[in-house]
């Protein structure tokens, strides 16, 4: 559709009615028909000017906007860039801390699973448990024998006393009667 300017529109109407009416009054419609005509080129300037003036607005709030959308997008990106870094190192401390339990834990389990492992300490075990016996059959000994030496060397001085006494006895005219 075609949009029609309204000074045209006026202009043809005013053309079509000279048949109808006389000149003073077709004068005085194109009269009021340029006044009216004045009137809205007048309000479409104000509009187009109005206009203008929004569009400059919407222009400087869009670049406000942007500016603020981009320091801040900058902002929050150094942030969640900070924050990964140091999620990194807590990851990357925590890696390290598990593969070395994890080595740890690998090692007693090897420790613990040598094939024949329980074998060497039972024959440890066994060769302790020798050694305690042996060391305290050596502990009951060594007092017997003393025991049994001073015994032996206290039954020696008797003997040698009845002996002595005996030829003493003999040697005595009191008893020999």
């Amino acid at each position: 559709m075609l949009k029609a300017n309204p000074a045209i529109l006026l202009l043809a109407i005013s053309l079509a009615l000279p048949s109808c009416k006389r000149d003073d009054e077709i004068r005085s419609d194109l009269a009021a028909a340029n006044d009216r005509i004045q009137a809205l080129n007048l309000n479409n300037q104000t509009l187009s000017g109005e206009n203008d003036r929004i569009k400059q607005d919407f222009t400087n709030l869009t670049d406000s906007l942007r500016k603020t959308y981009e320091t801040e997008k900058g902002t929050i990106l150094e942030a969640s860039r900070q924050r990964l870094a140091v999620l990194e190192s807590e990851g990357a401390e925590l890696q390290m801390r598990f593969s070395v339990s994890e080595r740890q834990r690998l090692a007693l389990q090897d420790a613990i699973d040598q094939p024949g492992r329980l074998k060497i300490l039972q024959d440890n075990n066994f060769a302790m448990e020798r050694m305690v016996w042996i060391a305290a059959v050596f502990l009951c000994i060594i007092p017997a024998v003393v025991v049994a030496l001073k015994y032996h060397g206290m039954r020696r001085n008797r003997r040698e006393n009845i002996v002595r006494l005996v030829s003493e006895l003999s040697n005595n005219p009191e008893f020999n009667g």
